[in-house]
């Protein structure tokens, strides 16, 4: 998807919009990332409870409503999530600074070519 944005931004294309083009996809999968990732988390923790438990005791309620703001704060700046998202967004903004100075890409002057 962002490579299609930027495919887009060549044309012609105002280049103040090409930044909300693609930092709201990136921002948008980073916290649906995070939502599951904190779902996923709070089904393993009631796994962990569960299986403590002796099977007469166990009522099969897969409910995982006790996660609050700060656990999903805690899924958005986990390392995993940092360590894809954020270089993503310094490589974005490499990328639209590249655009926004128009810099012409000639074949043979900055690729080789044969």
């Amino acid at each position: 998807m962002v490579a299609a944005i930027f495919a887009l931004s060549i044309q012609d294309v105002n280049k103040d919009y090409i930044i909300l083009l693609v930092f709201i996809p990136i921002v948008m999968f980073w916290i649906l990332d995070s939502y599951y990732l904190m779902k996923e988390r709070g089904y393993r923790k009631l796994y962990d409870q569960t299986r403590i438990l002796h099977q007469d005791s166990i009522d099969f309620k897969l409910s995982t409503d006790k996660a609050n703001f700060c656990d999903y704060l805690m899924s958005m700046l986990s390392v995993g999530e940092i360590l894809f998202y954020v270089p993503l967004i310094i490589i974005v903004i490499i990328i639209i600074s590249i655009i926004r100075k128009e810099l012409p890409l000639e074949t043979g002057k900055y690729f080789v070519c044969n």
